[in-house]
C-alpha cells in the first residue's frame, strides 16, 4: 500500500506529460527545393519537433544566431537522403523556451536560406527573417558540413537545447543523446509518448487504484 501512494504520484505525471505532449512536423526539402516547412514554429517544453525527409540529402543541424551556419555542438541529423518512396525521418525533444536554431548542412544550402527556427522572437532584432538573413550573408566557404552519415546526435555537454529521439522516432542511447538530456538550465524529463505507452500507463493507473 505504501509503495502504492509513492507510485500514484509518479503515474498521474508521467500520464498528464504523456497527453499534453505535442509532436510538430517539419518538411524538408519538399519539391526539392532548400527548405524546411514550416521554417519557423513554436514548441512547449517537453513537445516533439519530427524532421520527415522527402527529397534530395539534407540534414537538420543545430546552431546559433550569431554563427547560423555551423553546428554549436547541439543535435545534428547527418545526412538524410530520401525520395518520395524513401521518406527518412529525425526527431528531437524540446527541452527550453529559449530560441533554438538550426540549417541544413549540405553544402551551400545555409547559404541559400535554408535554415529554421523553433521559437524564434515575433519582434525585435533575433527573428526568423534576421536569422535567415544572417545565414545567406555567410560566405559560402564558411561554416562546416554536418557528419556524412550516423543517426543523428545531441550534446549535451555545451546546454544543447533539445533531446535526440532518433531517427525511427525511439530512443536512443547513441553518443551523448539521452531522451531526458539536459539543456542550457532546464532539463526535461517528459517521455517521448506513444498510443502503446498511453495505454501502459493508463492500466497502471487503474492496477495501483
Amino acid at each position: 500500500m505504501f509503495s502504492n501512494l509513492i507510485a500514484l504520484p509518479l503515474l498521474i505525471t508521467a500520464l498528464t506529460s504523456c497527453l499534453a505532449q505535442t509532436t510538430h512536423t517539419i518538411t524538408v526539402g519538399t519539391n526539392g527545393t532548400k527548405t524546411f516547412t514550416p521554417t519557423d514554429i513554436q514548441a512547449a517544453i517537453g513537445d516533439v519537433v519530427n524532421f520527415q525527409f522527402v527529397t534530395g540529402n539534407h540534414t537538420a543541424t543545430q546552431s546559433t544566431f550569431a554563427v547560423p551556419c555551423t553546428n554549436n555542438g547541439g543535435f545534428k541529423s547527418g545526412f538524410k537522403p530520401a525520395s518520395a518512396n524513401d521518406i527518412a525521418t529525425f526527431a528531437i525533444m524540446v527541452n527550453t523556451t529559449d530560441p533554438i536554431w538550426g540549417y541544413c548542412g549540405q553544402v551551400g544550402h545555409c547559404q541559400a536560406g535554408m535554415v529554421f527556427a523553433i521559437n524564434a522572437p515575433e519582434t525585435g532584432n533575433k527573428t526568423f527573417a534576421a536569422f535567415q538573413s544572417a545565414a545567406m550573408s555567410v560566405s559560402a566557404g564558411d561554416g562546416s558540413n554536418s557528419s556524412s552519415s550516423g543517426s543523428g546526435t545531441s550534446a549535451g555537454a555545451n546546454g544543447s537545447s533539445s533531446s535526440l529521439i532518433s531517427s525511427a522516432g525511439m530512443s536512443t542511447g547513441t553518443g551523448a543523446a539521452s531522451s531526458t538530456a539536459a539543456s542550457a538550465g532546464s532539463a526535461s524529463t517528459l517521455l517521448p509518448c506513444s498510443a502503446s505507452m498511453v495505454g501502459a500507463l493508463l492500466a497502471g493507473f487503474t492496477w495501483l487504484l
